[in-house]
């Protein structure tokens, strides 16, 4: 089989993908709200929620202060499935990273067949 050169780049590209890129995410952006990024605050989230069971129709969050001063952001993981389940922090971190991406004013995303919402808000103020 012969490929040319540009084929050959988009093969070798697509297998080095994270399959976390390739996860589809149910977005939901605010309409209102503060503007500006949580992103700093997603990996430390995502990491300290991990392997802490959440019951069925419950959350856990965590509140961060700026920067910039005088803002705070917070994070939320909420269990959607029918038992209870520990976040995954791939998914997690699939479903915030492309939440500040796509949400200037925070939002959620929920990882496809997954048991978790993931949220994140920036506020105006302190935690």
């Amino acid at each position: 089989m012969v490929f040319n050169s540009r084929t050959l780049f988009v093969i070798i590209a697509m297998t080095m993908i994270p399959a976390s890129m390739a996860q589809t995410v149910d977005l939901t952006c605010n309409s209102d709200g503060a503007v500006f990024s949580c992103s700093s605050f997603i990996s430390n989230f995502c990491n300290s929620i991990n392997p802490q069971s959440v019951g069925a129709g419950s959350s856990i969050s965590t509140c961060y202060n700026g920067p910039p001063a005088g803002h705070s952001c917070l994070l939320k993981a909420t269990n959607t499935g029918s038992t209870s389940h520990s976040p995954s922090a791939q998914n997690c971190e699939t479903a915030l990273d492309a939440v500040a991406g796509a949400c200037s004013m925070g939002g959620s995303g929920e990882p496809e067949g997954k048991p978790f919402k993931f949220s994140l808000n920036p506020n105006s103020g302190s935690c």
